[in-house]
Parts: structure tokens; sequence; C-alpha cells
């Protein structure tokens, strides 16, 4: 049976917002195999990790601003 052909982008989506590769194959509708090959890839890996830190990058810019909110609260 041949899987439907996911976009890159919509896979990184899924990896970031599920966090495990079986949550993520069931969620676009392919196997795991067909994930770990596409994780094997060079060129998808360079994507993943850059989204992936990416999203660190900006998870740590609202926590500093957050933070830095409550500092000014509290003084």
């Amino acid at each position: 049976m041949a899987e439907k052909t996911i976009s890159d982008e919509k896979i990184i989506a899924a990896l970031l917002h599920h966090g495990t590769l079986r949550a993520t194959a069931a969620a676009v509708g392919i196997s795991e195999r067909t994930l770990y090959d596409r994780m094997n890839n060079g060129d998808f890996q360079a994507l993943y990790k850059a989204a992936k830190a990416d999203l660190i990058r900006t998870a740590v810019f609202n926590i500093n601003k957050q933070l830095q909110a409550a500092i000014d609260t509290t003084i």
C-alpha cells in the first residue's frame, strides 16, 4: 500500500505539537516506518532542527518577557 506524500512542514508541525514519532505518524496519517525514514533524511533533519530551535527561542523570549513583567510589578 503506497502512502500519501505529506509535506515536511506538516510533519514538522506535527512533531513539534505531538512530541513523539508514534503520535506524529498517527496525526499525519503515515506509518512510523515512513516517519523514521523521513527523520533520517539530512535535509529534513536540518529543517526540523531549525524549526525546533525557533520554537525554543520564541518560548525563551516569551518567558523572559513575562519574567520582566513580574519583576517590574514587584519593584
